[in-house]
Protein backbone atom coordinates (compact mmCIF):
# COMPACT_ATOMS: atom_id res chain seq x y z
CA UNK A 1 0.00 0.00 0.00
CA UNK A 2 3.07 2.29 0.18
CA UNK A 3 4.50 2.21 -3.33
CA UNK A 4 6.40 5.47 -2.75
CA UNK A 5 8.67 3.97 -0.01
CA UNK A 6 11.64 1.59 -0.41
CA UNK A 7 10.52 -1.91 0.34
CA UNK A 8 10.85 -5.52 -0.74
CA UNK A 9 7.74 -7.53 -1.30
CA UNK A 10 7.96 -11.05 0.11
CA UNK A 11 5.69 -13.93 -0.54
CA UNK A 12 4.59 -16.09 2.34
CA UNK A 13 6.98 -18.85 1.15
CA UNK A 14 9.95 -16.44 0.96
CA UNK A 15 9.11 -15.21 4.45
CA UNK A 16 9.29 -18.77 5.79
CA UNK A 17 12.50 -19.58 3.89
CA UNK A 18 14.29 -16.60 5.41
CA UNK A 19 13.14 -17.58 8.88
CA UNK A 20 11.90 -14.09 9.62
CA UNK A 21 10.18 -13.48 12.92
CA UNK A 22 8.17 -10.45 13.89
CA UNK A 23 8.23 -8.97 17.35
CA UNK A 24 9.11 -5.96 19.47
CA UNK A 25 12.83 -5.16 19.95
CA UNK A 26 14.24 -5.35 23.48
CA UNK A 27 17.09 -3.30 24.89
CA UNK A 28 20.00 -4.72 26.88
CA UNK A 29 23.70 -5.61 26.84
CA UNK A 30 25.00 -7.84 24.06
CA UNK A 31 28.45 -9.29 23.42
CA UNK A 32 30.24 -8.30 20.25
CA UNK A 33 32.84 -10.68 18.81
CA UNK A 34 36.09 -9.47 17.24
CA UNK A 35 37.78 -11.98 14.94
CA UNK A 36 41.58 -11.82 14.89
CA UNK A 37 43.74 -14.23 12.84
CA UNK A 38 46.39 -16.00 14.89
CA UNK A 39 48.82 -18.90 15.10
CA UNK A 40 50.24 -21.22 17.77
CA UNK A 41 53.85 -20.32 18.66
CA UNK A 42 56.48 -21.54 21.12
CA UNK A 43 57.10 -19.69 24.37
CA UNK A 44 60.43 -17.84 24.09
CA UNK A 45 62.99 -19.22 26.52
CA UNK A 46 60.73 -22.07 27.62
CA UNK A 47 59.76 -24.15 24.60
CA UNK A 48 63.11 -24.56 22.85
CA UNK A 49 66.09 -25.27 25.12
CA UNK A 50 69.59 -26.76 24.91
CA UNK A 51 71.39 -29.42 26.95
CA UNK A 52 75.12 -28.71 27.32
CA UNK A 53 78.03 -30.80 28.54
CA UNK A 54 79.40 -29.82 31.97
CA UNK A 55 82.79 -31.47 31.30
CA UNK A 56 85.26 -31.86 28.43
CA UNK A 57 85.64 -35.29 26.90
CA UNK A 58 84.62 -37.67 24.13
CA UNK A 59 81.04 -38.84 23.62
CA UNK A 60 80.97 -42.52 24.54
CA UNK A 61 77.22 -43.25 24.40
CA UNK A 62 74.05 -41.48 23.33
CA UNK A 63 70.98 -42.77 25.19
CA UNK A 64 68.23 -40.72 23.48
CA UNK A 65 66.88 -40.24 19.97
CA UNK A 66 65.07 -37.29 18.35
CA UNK A 67 61.37 -37.22 19.16
CA UNK A 68 61.77 -39.28 22.35
CA UNK A 69 60.39 -38.04 25.64
CA UNK A 70 63.23 -37.24 28.02
CA UNK A 71 63.54 -40.03 30.63
CA UNK A 72 63.65 -38.50 34.10
CA UNK A 73 65.73 -41.23 35.78
CA UNK A 74 68.10 -42.22 32.97
CA UNK A 75 71.25 -40.53 31.62
CA UNK A 76 71.06 -38.76 28.28
CA UNK A 77 74.76 -39.06 27.36
CA UNK A 78 77.91 -40.75 28.68
CA UNK A 79 81.18 -38.84 28.24
CA UNK A 80 84.71 -40.23 28.64
CA UNK A 81 86.69 -37.62 30.55
CA UNK A 82 89.74 -36.07 28.89
CA UNK A 83 90.19 -33.07 31.20
CA UNK A 84 93.57 -33.77 32.81
CA UNK A 85 93.02 -31.07 35.42
CA UNK A 86 89.78 -32.76 36.50
CA UNK A 87 91.50 -36.13 36.77
CA UNK A 88 94.34 -34.56 38.76
CA UNK A 89 91.86 -32.88 41.12
CA UNK A 90 90.21 -36.26 41.76
CA UNK A 91 93.59 -37.82 42.58
CA UNK A 92 94.43 -34.93 44.90
CA UNK A 93 91.11 -35.29 46.70
CA UNK A 94 91.64 -39.03 47.29
CA UNK A 95 95.19 -38.34 48.56
CA UNK A 96 93.97 -35.84 51.15
CA UNK A 97 91.26 -38.26 52.31
CA UNK A 98 93.88 -40.97 52.87
CA UNK A 99 96.22 -38.59 54.69
CA UNK A 100 93.37 -37.41 56.94
CA UNK A 101 92.44 -40.97 57.86
CA UNK A 102 96.08 -41.83 58.71
CA UNK A 103 96.42 -38.72 60.87
CA UNK A 104 93.18 -39.42 62.73
CA UNK A 105 94.22 -43.04 63.35
CA UNK A 106 97.52 -41.80 64.76
CA UNK A 107 95.69 -39.39 67.05
CA UNK A 108 93.51 -42.24 68.31
CA UNK A 109 96.59 -44.41 68.90
CA UNK A 110 98.45 -41.68 70.86
CA UNK A 111 95.46 -40.57 72.92
CA UNK A 112 95.85 -43.16 75.75
CA UNK A 113 99.65 -42.68 75.77
CA UNK A 114 99.24 -38.93 76.17
CA UNK A 115 96.76 -39.41 79.01
CA UNK A 116 99.22 -41.73 80.79
CA UNK A 117 102.06 -39.25 80.28
CA UNK A 118 104.10 -41.60 78.11
CA UNK A 119 103.92 -39.25 75.10
CA UNK A 120 103.95 -35.47 74.98
CA UNK A 121 100.71 -33.76 73.96
CA UNK A 122 102.65 -31.71 71.42
CA UNK A 123 102.58 -34.58 68.92
CA UNK A 124 98.80 -34.86 69.18
CA UNK A 125 98.35 -31.12 68.65
CA UNK A 126 100.56 -31.26 65.56
CA UNK A 127 98.45 -34.07 64.13
CA UNK A 128 95.20 -32.20 64.88
CA UNK A 129 96.59 -29.14 63.08
CA UNK A 130 97.53 -31.35 60.13
CA UNK A 131 93.97 -32.74 59.99
CA UNK A 132 92.56 -29.20 59.89
CA UNK A 133 94.87 -28.35 57.00
CA UNK A 134 93.80 -31.47 55.12
CA UNK A 135 90.11 -30.68 55.65
CA UNK A 136 90.66 -27.15 54.32
CA UNK A 137 92.50 -28.53 51.29
CA UNK A 138 89.68 -30.99 50.63
CA UNK A 139 87.17 -28.13 50.63
CA UNK A 140 89.28 -26.30 48.03
CA UNK A 141 89.58 -29.38 45.83
CA UNK A 142 85.82 -29.99 46.09
CA UNK A 143 85.19 -26.48 44.79
CA UNK A 144 87.54 -27.21 41.89
CA UNK A 145 85.71 -30.46 41.09
CA UNK A 146 82.35 -28.69 41.10
CA UNK A 147 83.76 -25.80 39.09
CA UNK A 148 85.01 -28.22 36.42
CA UNK A 149 81.53 -29.71 36.09
CA UNK A 150 81.73 -32.90 38.13
CA UNK A 151 78.20 -33.77 39.36
CA UNK A 152 77.53 -34.09 43.09
CA UNK A 153 76.55 -37.73 42.80
CA UNK A 154 79.91 -38.56 41.20
CA UNK A 155 81.77 -36.60 43.91
CA UNK A 156 79.92 -38.62 46.54
CA UNK A 157 80.76 -41.84 44.67
CA UNK A 158 84.43 -40.79 44.54
CA UNK A 159 84.42 -40.23 48.29
CA UNK A 160 82.70 -43.56 48.96
CA UNK A 161 84.44 -45.91 46.50
CA UNK A 162 87.85 -44.19 46.29
CA UNK A 163 88.01 -44.87 42.53
CA UNK A 164 88.80 -42.16 39.97
CA UNK A 165 85.89 -41.46 37.63
CA UNK A 166 86.86 -41.95 33.98
CA UNK A 167 83.40 -41.23 32.58
CA UNK A 168 80.64 -38.78 33.39
CA UNK A 169 76.91 -39.07 32.75
CA UNK A 170 74.88 -36.11 31.55
CA UNK A 171 71.44 -36.40 33.09
CA UNK A 172 68.24 -34.41 32.91
CA UNK A 173 69.01 -30.68 33.30
CA UNK A 174 67.84 -28.79 36.35
CA UNK A 175 65.26 -26.72 34.44
CA UNK A 176 63.61 -29.93 33.19
CA UNK A 177 63.52 -31.52 36.67
CA UNK A 178 61.97 -28.40 38.20
CA UNK A 179 59.34 -28.08 35.48
CA UNK A 180 58.57 -31.81 35.58
CA UNK A 181 58.28 -32.23 39.36
CA UNK A 182 55.74 -34.98 40.01
CA UNK A 183 55.37 -35.78 36.32
CA UNK A 184 57.57 -38.59 34.99
CA UNK A 185 56.78 -37.78 31.36
CA UNK A 186 57.72 -34.16 31.94
CA UNK A 187 56.43 -32.95 28.61
CA UNK A 188 59.98 -32.45 27.30
CA UNK A 189 61.14 -34.27 24.19
CA UNK A 190 64.43 -34.43 22.31
CA UNK A 191 64.21 -32.20 19.26
CA UNK A 192 67.68 -32.32 17.66
CA UNK A 193 70.81 -34.38 18.41
CA UNK A 194 74.01 -32.39 17.90
CA UNK A 195 76.61 -35.06 18.76
CA UNK A 196 77.41 -38.71 18.07
CA UNK A 197 79.63 -41.34 19.72
CA UNK A 198 83.31 -40.55 19.25
CA UNK A 199 82.84 -36.80 18.96
CA UNK A 200 85.11 -34.67 21.16
CA UNK A 201 83.29 -31.95 23.10
CA UNK A 202 84.46 -29.05 25.21
CA UNK A 203 82.78 -27.90 28.35
CA UNK A 204 79.64 -25.91 27.49
CA UNK A 205 79.11 -27.45 24.04
CA UNK A 206 75.48 -28.22 23.18
CA UNK A 207 74.66 -31.93 23.06
CA UNK A 208 71.01 -31.70 22.00
CA UNK A 209 68.03 -29.40 21.94
CA UNK A 210 64.81 -30.22 23.75
CA UNK A 211 61.29 -28.95 23.19
CA UNK A 212 58.53 -28.33 25.72
CA UNK A 213 55.14 -28.16 24.00
CA UNK A 214 52.77 -28.80 26.90
CA UNK A 215 52.15 -25.05 27.08
CA UNK A 216 52.28 -22.76 24.05
CA UNK A 217 51.27 -19.21 23.13
CA UNK A 218 48.58 -18.14 20.68
CA UNK A 219 49.88 -15.13 18.78
CA UNK A 220 47.20 -12.92 17.26
CA UNK A 221 47.68 -10.55 14.32
CA UNK A 222 45.24 -7.70 14.74
CA UNK A 223 44.52 -4.71 12.55
CA UNK A 224 45.20 -1.23 13.89
CA UNK A 225 41.49 -0.47 14.05
CA UNK A 226 41.03 -3.41 16.47
CA UNK A 227 43.71 -2.32 18.95
CA UNK A 228 41.46 -0.14 21.20
CA UNK A 229 38.98 -3.01 21.50
CA UNK A 230 41.71 -5.55 22.27
CA UNK A 231 43.26 -3.26 24.88
CA UNK A 232 39.87 -2.98 26.54
CA UNK A 233 39.46 -6.78 26.48
CA UNK A 234 42.85 -7.22 28.14
CA UNK A 235 42.12 -4.55 30.73
CA UNK A 236 38.73 -6.04 31.62
CA UNK A 237 40.03 -9.62 31.63
CA UNK A 238 37.26 -10.78 29.30
CA UNK A 239 37.28 -14.32 27.93
CA UNK A 240 39.10 -15.06 24.68
CA UNK A 241 38.17 -18.10 22.61
CA UNK A 242 40.45 -19.56 19.94
CA UNK A 243 39.22 -21.84 17.19
CA UNK A 244 41.45 -24.02 15.03
CA UNK A 245 40.08 -24.59 11.53
CA UNK A 246 40.77 -27.81 9.59
CA UNK A 247 40.20 -28.75 6.01
CA UNK A 248 36.90 -30.37 6.94
CA UNK A 249 35.93 -27.04 8.54
CA UNK A 250 35.63 -28.63 11.95
CA UNK A 251 36.22 -26.23 14.84
CA UNK A 252 37.56 -27.02 18.27
CA UNK A 253 37.22 -24.27 20.85
CA UNK A 254 40.24 -23.39 23.00
CA UNK A 255 39.31 -21.04 25.83
CA UNK A 256 41.73 -18.99 27.91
Amino acid sequence: DHEDEDHVALTEQAFENLGLRLGSPTTGDYWKSVLVPGKVVEIPGRSDLAVSTPVAGVIESVHVIPGQNIPMQSPLFTIRLTDEALLAAQAGYLETLTQQEVAQQEISRLSPLIQSGGVSGTKSRELEYEVKQLVARQATILQELRGRGMPENQIEQLRRDRILASTSSVGVPKFVREQSAGDQSGGYSVETLLVHPGKAVSRGDSLCTVAYHQRLYIEGTAFEVDLPTLERIAKKGWKITAETAHEEHDHYGLTS
